[in-house]
């Protein structure tokens, strides 16, 4: 399980904090172009929340930093209520909870490299 999670005060409503939802995260390495990417979706049980699909690609950025992009495509939910939701809104909520759960990976690989680095072992792989 994956919990995705979406800073909604970015969204400047009233009221808005943060909210969160867990999701099951099918997850692949693939390679296209000669380039290895993890592919990932999702598909929730709760259909208020959007489908996902897409990869994850690592690329190098100078020694010792990697960008990791993710790339895909969301479906929102609920039919036409939902497209028009997407259009005024989700788009945003969408965005938000992309950098969030990017924030979320970059946050995870410093803390295990670190660990693995004050054990004198190699982080995982």
């Amino acid at each position: 399980m994956l919990t995705l999670r979406v800073d909604l005060s970015s969204l400047k409503l009233p009221g808005a904090s943060q909210a969160s939802h867990e999701v099951r995260v099918s997850h692949s390495l693939v390679e296209e172009n000669g380039e290895k990417k993890l592919a990932l979706t999702w598909d929730p049980e709760d259909q208020t929340v959007p489908r996902f699909a897409g990869t994850l690609t690592p690329s190098e950025n100078g020694p010792g930093k990697t960008t990791f992009t993710l790339d895909g495509i969301y479906t929102p939910p609920l039919g036409i209520a939902g497209a028009a939701f997407d259009l005024v809104l989700g788009r945003r909520v969408a965005t938000s909870t992309a950098q969030a759960l990017l924030e979320d990976i970059r946050a995870f690989i410093e803390s295990d490299y670190q660990t693995t680095r004050d054990l004198g072992s190699s982080p995982k792989e």
